[in-house]
């Protein structure tokens, strides 16, 4: 059931009375109106859809985000639930950073240094340190985290190191693209293409365009820095989906 925020302020932001650019709103209003940005933050599950911002799920630190079989999944301490009716679909012993589908299968990783496939937690990667991003590209599971390192997941080959540990891991007009603090890179040749003040914790793609968000509190497009959401607390997961998918949630 949808959470309406009427008149109403979360964290101190009026939603009502939320303004954005002008121009980045007629932009994104000339985008597939169907698609939607879902972001997860400390107590729930939030959507954006080029003009408002609306709460649909309330959870405590909401840290990572997926669609599986055309419904929307969420995660945090050690739960993975399947948002429109809270069903909980698997339980891990620590924090779950990260979700990906691959080949119609849910994979879940965390703070317990595994990779899940979730439906039947069968353990299909291993690590020393926290997983906390997941990513499709060409065809395979990659996975990083902690260990400043992005893996191929089913054979663990490195295929990128970094300074610092990795929180985000997208894939965007065929490239993929890690996220560490204050720096976005597309992976391949370790190009920054932007940079923000404090850790980013998300990418996700939209409309086309790619969005990083973190601890900063904002929603960015990421190619020319350009705020569409001014959110004021940590957003620690975000993904684009089409509007049926939330179907019972908005």
């Amino acid at each position: 059931m949808s959470i309406k925020l009427e008149q109403g302020k979360i964290f101190g932001i009026d939603l009502e009375s939320f303004k954005m650019d002008k121009k980045i709103e007629r932009e994104i209003e000339g985008e597939n109106k169907d698609e939607v940005l879902v972001f997860g933050s400390d107590d729930g599950v939030y959507v954006f859809d080029g003009r408002k911002v609306e709460r649909i799920a309330e959870r405590n630190k909401v840290l990572a985000l997926a669609v599986w079989n055309g419904e929307l999944y969420d995660a945090s301490y050690g739960k993975i639930y399947r948002t429109r009716d809270n069903e909980m679909i698997a339980k891990r012993d620590d924090k779950v950073y990260a979700l990906a589908v691959l080949n119609g299968e849910l994979y879940d990783g965390g703070s317990y240094e595994k990779i899940y496939r979730t439906r039947d937690s069968k353990v299909i990667a291993k690590r020393k340190d926290w997983v906390r991003a997941l990513a499709v590209w060409n065809g395979e599971l990659y996975d990083a985290g902690d260990y400043k390192k992005i893996y191929r997941t089913r054979d663990s080959k490195v295929i990128a190191k970094r300074d610092n540990k990795v929180l985000a891991l997208a894939v965007w007009n065929g490239e993929l693209y890690d996220a560490s603090y204050g720096k976005i890179y597309r992976t391949r040749d370790k190009e920054v293409i932007d940079e923000r003040d404090d850790w980013v914790l998300a990418l996700a793609v939209w409309n086309g365009e790619l969005y990083d968000a973190g601890y900063y509190g904002k929603i960015y497009r990421t190619r020319d820095s350009k705020v569409v959401v001014n959110f004021g607390k940590p957003i620690y997961s975000m993904i684009a989906c089409n509007k049926d998918v939330l179907k019972g949630l908005i």
